[in-house]
């Protein structure tokens, strides 16, 4: 017989371990990204799971039931001949117009500069690739503010390489990656991720000078570019929130400002190598 549990926090799952060490007893812990599943069977045989989500307070992950399902739609997909994706690029989702930031920073007048998020950018590119099912978008697209982080999960996890611990009365005796899930669902994630980079180099060579900083799903750039920019989102199947921010100052380290949207400020740390440099950009 075989019983499943939520445990709550990953904490929680600490005070678990600790009392199954203690008490000599035999089991298994496998742990990857946010997530920690407890394995082991009572005295009355009966094999026993507990799972863990999150560093939060909450007892669970809203809508982490659409990471099994995510997983299920790829199965199928490759039961049913699906091209399996193949990508030797893990790019970063994060791009800087340096020389256009710096200039709007040192200016004397106040500038705004608009904002397009992509509303759960890597779930709807998952669906665009065909990877997933209109079923499966439309159960996680319904209510994408409740199950945000689940949604995300559920793409994320396709990356996750989990590690397996095994216990013997309470004593460690082997550690080791779980390979198997990886290889399987690991290319589709890095066919999302290079999905949306396509996207960010696109509309960053669509503005030129215009384009200010991309950051993992959102696209910041000047004031009066916006309907060229959700043209080319609506065209590639992506729907968006829009907002203003204006930018306080950059400096060796990091680049600031204010989210009107948010009502606060806001800082990301950079590195040069994700510079954005329009004068590169070949035309034909």
């Amino acid at each position: 017989m075989k019983k499943s549990y939520r445990g709550g926090n990953l904490e929680k799952s600490q005070d678990l371990i600790k009392k199954m060490k203690e008490s000599g007893c035999s089991f298994t812990v496998v742990s990857g990204g946010q997530s920690k599943k407890i394995l082991f069977q009572n005295k009355g045989e009966t094999y026993k799971k507990k799972t863990y989500y999150g560093a939060n307070k909450s007892e669970h992950l809203p809508g982490v039931f659409m990471c099994n399902v995510v997983k299920k739609d790829i199965d199928s997909y490759i039961k049913n001949g699906g091209l399996i994706p193949s990508f030797t690029d893990k790019p970063s989702l994060l791009l800087y117009n340096f020389k256009e930031i710096e200039k709007i920073c040192e200016g004397d007048k106040t500038e705004l500069s608009y904002a397009i998020d992509i509303n759960s950018c890597y779930f709807q590119t998952a669906y665009n690739l065909g990877f997933i099912t209109k079923k499966t978008f439309d159960r996680g697209w319904k209510d994408r503010d409740i199950y945000k982080y689940g949604i995300l999960a559920s793409i994320g996890t396709l990356n996750k390489k989990e590690v397996i611990e095994e216990y013997v009365d309470g004593k460690l005796i082997s550690r080791k990656y779980e390979e198997e899930n990886y290889n399987k669902y690991s290319p589709f994630y890095w066919a999302v991720i290079n999905e949306v980079y396509r996207i960010m180099n696109q509309i960053s060579e669509l503005l030129g000078d215009d384009f200010y900083m991309w950051l993992t799903d959102c696209a910041v750039f000047k004031k009066g570019r916006e309907k060229d920019v959700e043209s080319f989102l609506e065209e590639n199947n992506y729907s968006y929130k829009n907002f203003r921010i204006e930018y306080e100052k950059i400096d060796k380290r990091k680049i600031y400002w204010y989210d009107y949207s948010k009502a606060k400020s806001k800082y990301v740390n950079y590195h040069k190598r994700c510079g954005f440099e329009p004068d590169l950009i070949i035309t034909k």
